[in-house]
């Protein structure tokens, strides 16, 4: 099973306060109850380091997509 992400946002006045992390890891969690083996995710390239630095994998161009697998 797999599941894709499109455009994760959080107000400007609430970026950086770890809400975007806890928010992922939420939903990641829950995907991973679901039995989903894989995650794509479509985000705006300025905020691909954000995901990168959560563990998610760039994709080749490293342009606006990433993917998280289950362990």
């Amino acid at each position: 099973l797999e599941a894709t992400v499109w455009d994760v946002a959080i107000h400007p006045v609430y970026q950086g306060a770890g809400l975007g992390k806890l928010l992922m890891e939420y939903v990641l969690n829950d995907l991973r109850d679901m039995g989903l083996e894989r995650v794509t995710l479509f985000a705006d390239p300025e905020v691909i380091s954000f995901y990168q630095r959560q563990g998610w994998l760039l994709e080749p161009n490293q342009h606006r997509c990433a993917f998280w697998y289950a362990n």
